[in-house]
């Protein structure tokens, strides 16, 4: 941005305005989908833990919000569900899908 200012200041707030575009774009669009891709944790979680976490510690608790997010959520599927009972009718039907699946492919 300083050196298109030196240039033309109209082509700087061009610059700049494209930039501060693109950042908000990256950070609210792209970061969080790739997130809960790679992670496998929806983007509104992630959101939310962020908030709920800086609200609690400022910006160190806003940092470790995702990878706590994660870490709850590993949590919770291990401990919690794990304990569930297990629908037969439910897993029979899954089990049905993923042989059709498999005789499609």
């Amino acid at each position: 941005v300083l050196v298109a200012f030196a240039d033309d200041p109209a082509k700087a707030l061009w610059i700049a305005v494209f930039y501060l575009a693109m950042n908000e774009v990256m950070g609210d669009l792209v970061t969080p989908r790739i997130r809960a891709s790679t992670m496998n944790l929806h983007p509104a979680s992630t959101l939310a833990m962020v908030l709920v976490m800086g609200a609690a510690f400022g910006i160190p608790g806003a940092l470790i919000a995702t990878p706590m997010a994660a870490f709850v959520k590993a949590y919770f599927e291990e401990f919690h569900l794990a304990g569930r009972p297990v629908d037969s009718a439910e897993q029979e039907r899954v089990d049905a899908m993923l042989a059709r699946e498999a005789d499609a492919a």
